[in-house]
């Protein structure tokens, strides 16, 4: 049944991009013939002498993603939609381009549009301490609007999992205090305030709480009042939980290819990950900056602050989007990861165009990697260099020369590493994405989902190897190091286990055994010597695979020491035995690992 219900349909666009006043409202006639080649081959971010083309059909099969939705702007009017799939794996309901899905985080840039409106509005200053602006909320010292928006406040909760039907849903200041019925951390400053970012969907539900103060309404109402209602978002809405009147027209999420219990979660966290919307109503957000930077009539912004958002903070945030430059264009974007949906918004941020901008939604766990692979697609088929697919002749290389690179290396404040697995070099470098190098010769690599080259200098006679990132114009060299806990036996023994369920109960790919006493939970049997756990989370706490890559071994349990190995934990177990490895997840993007011997 399966097959069929992820047999792709097209839908005809029914929601046209909404002028600005005096302006017809139009849209692009799209070329059929170009859609056809868009979804024929969705590529990887390198394509070889090697590579096959990938159908969507294919890519969402192989995911699990039942339905995706997909909406391309050119100069800040939409060119054409489409979309294809289901709403649910199991129901049934073909999507079109009017289908509701959760647009996760990418609803904090759309909420920091609204914080410069209500800015604009003399209702906030961006710059000002909040002081006591959130009742019952107060940090140790000064955190401004403008901190919070460029994830520089210092303040903790990175992501949230939301409340599945039938939970009791806490309100906005018992997500803050972290207490019941919430089921996150309370939202602290517990790092360096205006000097670093480190991204908290923490600091949006305290940013959503003063704007409600400061607009005297709702964070949804201001919202619907001041962003939806005049870019036309007429489908939109922050309403959480979704209103009854709307489900019929929702897609249900997934994961694992199964739809959620009750079809989706609800996340009071509106700011944050609250936001129900369309690619063609979010991609009008993106649009209006688009429209505004290259000073054509905007209906909400003038050019000086559409400059304002996508000017990089002290963390490279600019207020609410993830910044980026490739082939020299400069681009704002952000990605959406709720429990069961997964979203992306792409555009670029050249005033002088042309202005692309690219929205994918789609409803199941996995659908990042669709949408950035249905991203590429578009890209290479409209001429936009930034995010087309890079070719390349990729070169054989012997074993022992890739097993020569393998090792952590440091230098310019950076930790990365390279691995081997499966024949193919890897480097870990912290991000959730893994990045398999392709060699173009035998000392430079293409990086897959990086936008750079690494450029090697193998360990030999005179010393340690080295490996120079080429980015742009700033490269950095690294000097290459042992791993952690040298010594054991090779090849190293990988023990696979996952965080890909983004706090749901498939923690682990292997279920737990029979007496385990922990429900996220793995038992193994494991010999003394060195061994690799095999994960995929961006954040193990105080292992924090990016910051901390290449840390001390440390001891979380008896009998077996961990030291971080790019997204690898490496294990020197002193004392063979069983071993149970337990998973608290109480922020689900900072799960917490646990190692403890079981008796004999």
């Amino acid at each position: 049944m399966r097959p069929a219900l992820l047999q792709t349909t097209l839908a005809v666009v029914v929601a046209l991009a909404t002028g600005a006043p005096g302006q017809a409202r139009a849209q692009t006639v799209p070329d059929d013939a170009l859609i056809a080649r868009v979804i024929a081959d969705l590529p990887d971010a390198i394509v070889t002498q090697h590579s096959r083309p990938q159908t969507l059909q294919a890519r969402m099969a192989a995911a699990g993603v039942p339905a995706v939705s997909l909406a391309v702007f050119r100069d800040g009017q939409l060119a054409w939609a489409r979309a294809w799939g289901h709403r649910d794996a199991a129901l049934g309901g073909a999507v079109d381009a009017t289908t509701l899905f959760q647009a996760a985080s990418i609803s904090k840039p759309v909420a920091a549009l609204g914080a410069v409106l209500l800015a604009e509005a003399g209702k906030l200053a961006l710059d000002a301490d909040i002081g006591r602006g959130v009742p019952g909320w107060q940090a140790p010292g000064a955190i401004t609007p403008r901190q919070l928006l460029s994830h520089t406040a210092g303040l903790s909760v990175s992501g949230f999992q939301g409340y599945a039907v039938g939970e009791a849903v806490p309100t906005t200041a018992q997500v803050l205090a972290g207490a019941a019925p919430a089921n996150s951390p309370p939202v602290r400053v517990d790092g360096p305030v205006g000097r670093e970012a480190r991204y908290s969907g923490g600091g949006y539900v305290l940013l959503q709480a003063l704007m409600a103060e400061r607009a005297g309404q709702p964070f949804g109402a201001w919202m619907q009042a001041a962003v939806l209602a005049p870019l036309g978002m007429d489908r939109s809405s922050f309403a959480q939980p979704l209103p009854a009147l709307a489900a019929p027209d929702a897609a249900s999420g997934h994961q694992q290819g199964r739809p959620l219990p009750g079809r989706w979660h609800t996340y009071p966290e509106l700011a944050a990950a609250g936001l129900w919307t369309t690619p063609t109503e979010l991609g009008r957000v993106a649009a209006e900056l688009q429209t505004a930077l290259a000073g054509r009539p905007s209906r909400l912004l003038t050019p000086a602050r559409a400059q304002q958002m996508l000017t990089p903070q002290a963390g490279g945030f600019g207020l609410g989007w993830v910044l980026d430059t490739r082939a020299g264009e400069p681009l704002f974007g952000h990605l959406g990861l709720n429990a069961g949906f997964e979203a992306l918004l792409a555009a670029s941020a050249n005033p002088r165009g042309p202005q692309h901008a690219v929205v994918v939604m789609t409803n199941g766990q996995g659908g990042t990697a669709l949408a950035q692979a249905l991203l590429r697609a578009v890209a290479r088929e409209v001429g936009w260099a930034a995010h087309a697919p890079r070719q390349v002749v990729a070169q054989a290389l012997a074993p022992a020369d890739l097993a020569a690179l393998e090792g952590l290396y440091r230098g310019g404040g950076q930790s990365v590493a390279v691995e081997v697995l499966d024949g193919v070099a890897h480097l870990r470098d912290g991000g959730w994405q893994r990045a398999p190098l392709v060699p173009l010769s035998a000392t430079r690599f293409a990086v897959e989902n990086r936008p750079f080259d690494l450029l090697f200098s193998p360990a030999g006679t005179a010393g340690p190897g080295s490996v120079i990132r080429l980015d742009g114009d700033t490269p950095v060299r690294l000097q290459q190091t042992a791993p952690p806990l040298a010594g054991g036996p090779a090849p190293v023994p990988l023990l696979r286990g996952n965080m890909n369920g983004w706090g749901t109960d498939a923690a682990f790919n292997t279920p737990a055994e029979p007496g385990a006493n922990h429900p996220w939970a793995l038992i193994i049997t494991l010999p003394a010597g060195l061994a690799e756990f095999k994960v995929a989370a961006a954040d193990w706490d105080s292992l924090n695979l990016g910051a901390a890559l290449g840390a001390g071994p440390i001891r979380p349990g008896q009998d077996v020491r961990l030291a971080p190995m790019g997204d690898n934990l490496r294990l020197a177990v002193d004392r063979a035995g069983r071993y149970q490895f337990s998973v608290s997840v109480d922020d689900p993007l900072r799960p917490r690992l646990q190692v403890q011997r079981l008796a004999d």
